[in-house]
């Protein structure tokens, strides 16, 4: 290989310093939905929209999310990391801009799409480039750190949300997003460098990347994995989603406490991803999931049960909080396993991850979008439902195949 086409590799601390940089600016991916979760009922009542339609700017930002990160990682392969993620946070600035100068449902249902579109363009470029850097026990680590700066979002999402809703409005969400792509975009542009140089990209192909897709969806892993990751992410959707309109209308409750509300929850999952870091130094990753899968299968259910005899706010907060410590602890757990899978093809790897990952989790957001939350019933049986389906699909996998194939280093 020439020099001319060879690129030096950075130095340790010049890896460190990219890696904390990514990051830092994980919070956002985590704040597309719980950031405007609290103003939900305020903008059905300021539009004049149906619960519905409010309810479908989670699910539609998802749909966008799953749209941005899958053609992203995969031309990122072709393009590298770095020209796309600037061109994401440009376009979070603008689409954050329009809808407090233009407020009509139609404009936001496009601006929360666009939305996630930019947003999952950083979201997977930002997992792709970590690696780009890592390999092997370091990689696996960080991914737990890439969860726990993405449980941040969840954490401070809702309580700004509330507090921005409570003061200010609906419309100082969306400048909160315009604000924080700005950065974003300045530091890109200033400090980060491309990781995916050209002397290891690959000529822009459909067949190639065709090829590239029948190789992942084979592997029945890392299939069932990323449904899996879909099915508990969806457990916070169910609640970001119907949890607003059973607390602030049905229970009478603010904005702001909903926000103080999820923050606590945000804070339980934080402690799962500081569990997950203890756990994958000691055990397999596929253990720590085939162990505790079953065991938080069985919380649900009992959930449900618990459902049919309180009516109350902690009805629902208290087993939510151990499903949020759950996620915590098996979603970066499965997403190491899948980013250290097929890491000569890591931004298709990461885009078609979050391709199935969002299809499960988007089909959620709108599945409940249709669901009134009148008690706590709905919400316990939706988050049984998808931790059951979950369930299925890893054993279907561990059934089909040894879970050690696949797996490359």
């Amino acid at each position: 290989m020439s020099s001319s086409t060879a690129h030096p590799p950075l130095s340790d601390s010049k890896t460190r310093a990219i890696i904390r940089m990514l990051l830092c600016f994980l919070p956002l991916v985590g704040m597309g939905i719980d950031l405007i979760a609290p103003s939900l009922p305020a903008i059905n009542e300021a539009l004049h929209i149906s619960p519905m339609v409010a309810k479908d700017l989670i699910a539609i930002y998802l749909m966008g999310l799953m749209a941005g990160t899958f053609l992203s990682g995969t031309l990122s392969d072709t393009w590298g990391r770095r020209r796309l993620m600037l061109c994401g946070f440009i376009l979070l600035v603008v689409v954050s801009v329009i809808p407090p100068l233009y407020p009509y449902p139609s404009v936001l249902l496009l601006s929360r799409l666009l939305q996630g579109v930019a947003i999952g363009t950083f979201g997977v470029l930002g997992r792709s480039t970590i690696a780009d850097l890592l390999t092997g026990p370091a990689l696996l680590r960080t991914a737990s750190w890439i969860a726990t700066m993405w449980g941040i979002g969840p954490i401070i999402g809702p309580i700004i949300g509330g507090y921005l809703q409570v003061y200010i409005g609906w419309q100082a969400c969306f400048l909160f997003f315009a604000a924080y792509g700005l950065i974003g975009a300045i530091v890109c542009f200033l400090w980060l460098p491309e990781t995916h140089h050209k002397h290891k990209r690959s000529n822009f192909s459909l067949k190639r990347i065709k090829n590239n897709f029948a190789i992942l969806l084979s592997d029945k892993l890392f299939v069932s994995v990323s449904v899996l990751m879909g099915c508990l992410y969806s457990v916070v959707v169910v609640f970001n989603t119907l949890g607003p309109f059973f607390i602030e209308t049905t229970l009478g409750h603010s904005p702001i406490f909903f926000g103080h509300a999820a923050f606590c929850l945000g804070i339980v999952f934080l402690c799962g991803t500081f569990c997950c870091r203890v756990l994958v130094k000691y055990f397999d990753p596929q253990k720590i999931v085939s162990t505790g899968l079953p065991i938080v299968l069985l919380f649900s259910f009992l959930d449900v049960l618990m459902s049919y005899y309180s009516h109350s706010v902690l009805a629902i907060l208290i087993p939510t909080a151990f499903l949020f410590f759950a996620n915590g602890v098996l979603y970066p757990t499965c997403m190491g396993i899948t980013m250290r899978m097929f890491k000569e093809l890591a931004g298709s790897a990461g885009g078609v991850t979050t391709l199935i990952n969002l299809s499960v989790t988007m089909g959620s957001g709108f599945l409940v979008s249709i669901i009134s939350a009148q008690s706590a019933k709905p919400i316990a049986y939706a988050s049984a439902a998808f931790i059951l389906l979950g369930f299925i699909f890893y054993g279907w996998a561990k059934r089909s195949k040894d879970p050690s194939q696949g797996v490359t280093e």
